[in-house]
């Protein structure tokens, strides 16, 4: 709360010393001493608002005392030293006017004093009129000065515009600044040099601070926006690379907002998120998830951090799952897959090697092929003979149009099928019974005239109108697999 308070006396300050320096500007001399010294009451650190005040200041006594602040803050400032020396010899020359008025005074009283009667005062000697004349003048060119103090005082320290016409100065003069108060372009001019230096260091935060400035001076400076899309997506590539991929995806996410069309921003904002998102599914052992979300990642990186060891434990851990269930050959494949990705993986060579094993005391039998369904679980389960070979989530009849239950058998086989009442094409389809005039078959998630398809991420829940749903995939394998008579077993 301290900070917010300090920066806020200091808003208010300098808000104060701006309106202080508009009214010095419009001649305005009481208004602008009232609100630089309210300024100075608020932050009386700013070499500025001293300088200011010391150019409007009521009296040389105020300037000399101002311009003594502003070199307390800044000792090497050279407006501050110049206006300092002109005010000293404006308040000299008052000294001296002030005691030839006092010696006049005096005479006066000495001539009037030797004398009872009220004659005329003798003129003094030619000598005393000469001088008397000579300090008359002097007074009259110290008030002249007053008069035009302000003005002179403004251009001695640079800043105002003088009077008076003044001679230009020697090269044996003080050197006065021009004019502090810079353009927007000269303020922007200002910042390139200390953001080339942070460009050269590498050092992205920086930078970014400062093409912010700029954006903020003149947010439609040329190449305002081009640069600071590159300082972003510099940062986020050495916080990729670091590790930190939450911070990295922000900036990489920023660089996409401000330049739609960089595609190192578009890929590696791609990458991070499917990295996390497979940490994320690994976290909670969903491992068919991670190894889809890994296997996107290497497509686009073979090297992107670990991966490749990522997918490699995911695969291996996918294999255990199949063995539990007692599905000897998804087992075996899975724990193959591991080995493709890392060949000294002990854990998958000892996997496979128990499941070989396991593989060769399994009793033949002769092979016959059948498909097992389950409403209650949402499962197709393959067989060929006795052995489990794929496991799979589907979807049945919706309620009010459920799939039959009993024993049936592949009766057609079509590529794409096409329901005609729906107008829906049914990729792989396989036909096992009949519903009346239409045949209720197993196929693929079926496709919409606009190429939608239809109950995309809805498999496992009931929403058919009476077929069995798989995934494309699924779909093309049992339809390459399965003939005509293959047995179909559908249980509640």
């Amino acid at each position: 709360m301290a900070n917010v308070s300090a920066r806020n006396r200091r808003a208010q300050a300098a808000a104060l010393r701006e309106v202080g320096i508009a009214a010095a500007r419009a001649g305005r001399r009481v208004w602008s001493r009232r609100h630089l010294r309210q300024s100075i009451a608020l932050d009386n650190g700013v070499e500025e608002t001293w300088l200011w005040l010391a150019a409007v200041a009521a009296t040389p006594r105020e300037s000399e005392f101002c311009l003594r602040q502003a070199l307390v803050i800044n000792p090497h400032s050279q407006r501050a030293r110049a206006g300092l020396q002109w005010v000293q010899q404006k308040l000299a020359g008052q000294q001296g006017a002030a005691q030839l008025r006092s010696e006049v005074a005096q005479q006066s009283a000495a001539q009037v004093a030797s004398t009872h009667e009220p004659v005329s005062t003798p003129l003094p000697p030619r000598s005393h009129l000469y001088r008397l004349g000579y300090w008359a003048g002097a007074v009259l060119v110290v008030w002249l000065l007053v008069l035009l103090a302000g003005g002179f005082l403004l251009t001695t320290l640079g800043v105002g515009t003088p009077l008076v016409a003044l001679p230009r100065p020697t090269p044996t003069d003080a050197l006065v600044p021009d004019t502090p108060t810079l353009t927007l372009l000269q303020r922007i001019e200002n910042l390139q040099a200390p953001l080339q230096k942070a460009q050269a260091a590498k050092d992205w935060p920086e930078c970014v601070r400062i093409l912010k400035q700029i954006q903020t001076l003149d947010n439609n400076y040329a190449g305002v926006d081009k640069e600071l899309a590159a300082a972003h997506l510099a940062w986020g590539l050495e916080l990729a690379d670091q590790g930190e991929l939450k911070e990295a995806v922000i900036h990489f996410d920023i660089v996409r907002a401000l330049d739609p069309n960089e595609q190192t921003a578009e890929e590696q904002h791609l990458l991070a998120l499917a990295y996390l998102a497979a940490q994320e599914s690994s976290a909670a052992g969903n491992w068919e998830r991670a190894i889809s979300q890994l296997e996107t990642v290497l497509n686009l990186d073979r090297n992107y951090h670990d991966a490749r060891n990522l997918l490699y434990q995911a695969y291996y851990r996918q294999g255990l799952v199949c063995q539990a269930a007692g599905e000897l050959g998804t087992a075996k494949k899975n724990y193959e897959q591991a080995l493709a990705l890392n060949k000294e993986g002990k854990e998958a060579q000892t996997a496979l090697t128990q499941i070989a094993f396991l593989l060769t005391l399994s009793t033949p039998t002769p092979l016959s092929k059948r498909i097992e369904i389950y409403i209650g679980q949402q499962r197709m389960y393959v067989y060929n003979g006795d052995r489990q070979i794929w496991n799979w989530v589907v979807s049945t009849g919706e309620p009010g149009r459920d799939t039959r239950t009993g024993h049936f058998k592949v009766q057609t086989k079509i590529p794409n099928a096409y329901a005609s009442r729906w107008d829906l094409q049914m990729p792989y389809w396989l036909g096992i019974y009949y519903a009346g005039a239409s045949e209720n078959g197993i196929h693929a998630l079926p496709i919409l005239s606009n190429g939608q398809r239809l109950w995309e991420g809805f498999l496992g829940q009931r929403v058919s109108y009476g077929c069995v749903i798989l995934g494309e995939k699924e779909a093309r394998l049992l339809y390459e697999w399965a003939e005509i008579g293959t047995p179909v077993d559908i249980y509640p």
